[in-house]
């Protein structure tokens, strides 16, 4: 029936945001060797070894905070080199479509924000720059 059609289907979801400056740290976390291999499986592709940091208006809070709680897929911590790395949660996601994903770092500092990852740069790809507004589709995990 049509019902258990849409019940499988994962719905989308829109967040609004502006491009901003990150903290640099998600440079070094998706150029590791460990988080690139995880994330090369789970999502298919090799993220560019960096995020692009989006600060959510305020319209899209709300959603954000929704999309926080629901279960994502995750890509599980591990130690290398004597030194522990956080856990990720991940949902597919589209922006300017190219296909990504947002994640939520386990030890992560946003809380008005997202960070993307996908297989390019995007800043150079979409010639996107601080200030510029987007829109990201994500797709909730059923």
């Amino acid at each position: 029936t049509i019902e258990r059609l849409l019940k499988k289907r994962p719905r989308r979801i829109v967040l609004r945001g502006t491009i901003t400056d990150g903290f640099g740290e998600g440079r070094y976390y998706m150029a590791h060797v460990e988080y690139r291999k995880r994330f090369r499986k789970a999502l298919k592709f090799l993220p560019y070894p960096g995020t692009l940091d989006i600060k959510i208006d305020d319209d899209s809070l709300i959603t954000l905070e929704e999309l926080r709680g629901k279960k994502g897929k995750v890509i599980e911590g591990f130690v290398a080199d004597g030194r522990t790395f956080g856990s990720v949660k991940f949902f597919p996601a589209r922006l300017s479509g190219i296909e990504g994903a947002l994640i939520f770092p386990e030890r992560g500092h946003h809380k008005d924000g997202v960070e993307f990852i996908a297989p390019k740069n995007l800043r150079k790809t979409l010639g996107l720059k601080n200030g510029d507004k987007v829109e990201v589709w994500v797709w909730e995990q059923k």
